[in-house]
């Protein structure tokens, strides 16, 4: 029950309180003096209608309709931001935003009210002037029948949409299943890329040791310059020292060569296995591949067993459906049983199947 409503800058309202008896209460007034004001106020509190400014007052300000119950006081204030306030007699105030054109479901059930309680003066009697659709829609809501209707067309729309994912996800199940056993060979692969990275490592030390004995073999050419440039300078006088230290130069030289001479067959036996280790190097591009496949392999793993787990998720949503069906089903049985045979609102019996037409 309604106790009081309050207004605050609500049209021709600037601040105005309304208390109300147990009973039927009127309000009397002169033209323009408000009265339909305040069905107005009740209306924006239980509907959220009418929108817009026009029920703003002319001087400014905040605009509030306040509406006390037995249980709880409903605000609903428009300004900058527009809200509404519920308090129960237990508990601290919830305040609700962006609710849009709708009431929230809280504020609904404490108000309690909706188009149908509202009846202003231009009005036409009502539901005489209505069509005999409009008259069975008010009497279904009042029964309840809407929720049902609108319950069960939710569910089979839910299912439908349910049954063709799963149908889906099935099919893709298969195709990923397909697609990874072209993966089977890539353990072997793996195996065979550690060699070829242990060989590679090997290449790189060989080349190492090519490029030392490089630098040793452009030592020995600029020796050589060397002496050859101290035998021109040599005077002729000096012929017979220069042919001692040039004994022992040859000996120094021949040594040198087998030095060089090992070093020489070093080089070749190197260049024979870098020529090897090319031939491995090429197939590099082909190791690379092999890690991309491993690479996508592991990719459609995953998908696949997220693909896997929304599968078993679906089941479980299937297994709540069918359980909501059967409890439609009991609740239709309660519902069907507690009707009768006599339909309330066409006064004829109750067939299978039957369906109120006014």
């Amino acid at each position: 029950m309604i106790n009081s409503i309050f207004l605050r800058n609500f049209q021709s309202h600037k601040k105005t309180k309304l208390e109300f008896d147990p009973g039927v209460n009127i309000i009397t007034g002169p033209s323009d003096s408000g009265k339909s004001s305040v069905l107005r106020a009740l209306k924006l509190i239980a509907t959220n209608r009418p929108s817009g400014s026009d029920i703003r007052s002319v001087w400014g300000g905040k605009t509030l309709v306040k509406v006390e119950t037995d249980d709880a006081i409903i605000t609903r204030s428009k300004d900058k931001a527009e809200e509404y306030t519920l308090r129960h007699d237990d508990g601290e105030p919830i305040i609700f935003h962006a609710f849009g054109v709708n009431v929230p479901s809280e504020i609904a059930d404490a108000v309690n009210m909706s188009d149908i309680n509202f009846q202003f003066q231009l009005d036409g009697p009502f539901l005489l002037k209505e069509t005999p659709g409009a008259v069975a829609t008010h009497f279904n809501k009042v029964a309840g029948l809407d929720k049902i209707d609108m319950a069960t067309a939710n569910i089979n729309s839910w299912v439908r949409t349910i049954n063709s994912q799963v149908t889906y996800l099935i099919a893709d199940l298969k195709k990923n299943e397909e697609d990874i056993k072209q993966y089977d060979f890539i353990p072997k692969l793996e195996i065979q890329i550690e060699v070829l990275e242990d060989l590679e490592k090997r290449v790189k030390n060989k080349r190492s040791s090519l490029n030392n004995i490089d630098t040793l073999l452009q030592y020995i050419w600029e020796v050589k310059k060397d002496i050859s440039n101290k035998e021109k300078m040599l005077p002729i006088g000096l012929l017979v020292n220069s042919i001692l230290s040039d004994i022992e130069l040859k000996k120094v030289e021949e040594q040198r060569y087998l030095t060089l001479k090992k070093l020489y067959q070093l080089i070749w036996d190197a260049e024979h296995t870098i020529e090897q280790y090319q031939k491995i190097i090429a197939i590099e591009q082909q190791v690379n591949n092999l890690i991309t496949l491993i690479k996508d392999k592991n990719v459609l793993v995953n998908q696949f067993t997220a693909l896997n787990n929304a599968l078993l998720s679906l089941n479980d949503i299937i297994y709540q459906i069918k359980n909501m069906e059967a409890n439609l089903s009991r609740q239709m049985k309660a519902f069907n049983d507690n009707m009768g045979n006599i339909c309330p609102l066409c006064d004829q019996p109750i067939k299978k199947g039957h369906k109120h037409e006014v």
